[in-house]
């Protein structure tokens, strides 16, 4: 008896890493149209065009699949200040028998929530996720490119996952800075300390905040109302690692993004 059971663990391992060396990374997203378990469609593309980032993640009962799960509800959370709305977490079950019911019940009893799906073959084959579980797909941008892709997951995979997203949506942001107001930072790039100006157009609450290539905001800077006319904010860049940021000032919804680089 136990001679067969080795036999079979052995198979069942060799069929796994067969499965795993032989799915095909994609590297451009497979559109879809599906109806998620609450009831409301999705078309993949539609999303995409409108500079938003889709994570995918295909899922069984397995604790990594949780794990990979609550580290992109942190990403999503880090992210719903900066860019509400703008980026997306589908749930698919590993298989086509998967139903809604299996994968909410899978969902609640981790206490996920969000978006979900039961199995479908089409994702499923379009992003090889027939091997190791989870698989992570991240998708973004008009170009549909598929940015992360990984079978498995460790909490060092998050780095990996935050850049990749951040690739879109803070560079997005740069390119859609709301211009309705005159924005500029001097020095740049900066050492110990940097100046903000702003010239408002109308009297408003401003809230500005530097973010860093991850989307994770690292400093406030300002909240706080403005009247009309030029003004200047001062701030410290002195405890931050040298590297890349974004500016972040938003008034009225509205926000504009300018880069800074903080060289010590």
């Amino acid at each position: 008896m136990k001679k067969t059971l080795s036999v079979f663990a052995l198979l069942a391992a060799f069929l796994f890493f067969s499965n795993h060396a032989m799915a095909q990374v994609p590297t451009t997203a497979s559109d879809f149209t599906l109806t998620d378990c609450s009831g409301t469609e999705h078309n993949l593309f539609s999303t995409l065009d409108k500079g938003d980032v889709v994570a995918m993640e295909v899922v069984m009962g397995c604790l990594p699949c949780v794990q990979g799960r609550k580290a992109l509800a942190k990403i999503e959370a880090e992210y719903a200040a900066s860019h509400p709305g703008k980026f997306h977490i589908y749930t698919f079950g590993f298989t086509s028998s998967v139903n809604c019911s299996s994968i909410q019940q899978w969902m609640s009893s981790n206490s996920i929530n969000g978006i979900s799906f039961g199995g479908d073959d089409g994702v499923n084959a379009d992003y090889g996720a027939s091997g190791g579980m989870p698989t992570i797909i991240l998708v973004g941008g008009s170009d549909h490119k598929v940015l992360y892709w990984k079978q498995g997951f460790a909490n060092k995979d998050t780095v990996a996952m935050k850049t990749a997203i951040a690739k879109i949506l803070t560079q997005a942001s740069v390119a859609s800075s709301n211009s309705n107001e005159s924005l500029s930072v001097y020095p740049n790039p900066s050492a110990n300390s940097t100046s903000l100006k702003i010239n408002c157009l109308n009297t408003d609450t401003r809230h500005a905040a530097l973010y860093n290539t991850n989307g994770v905001n690292v400093l406030s800077i300002f909240d706080d109302k403005l009247s009309t006319g030029e003004h200047t904010i001062n701030f410290s860049t002195n405890a931050l690692a040298t590297g890349k940021y974004y500016i972040h000032v938003t008034t009225a919804g509205k926000t504009s993004v300018l880069p800074l680089t903080i060289v010590h």
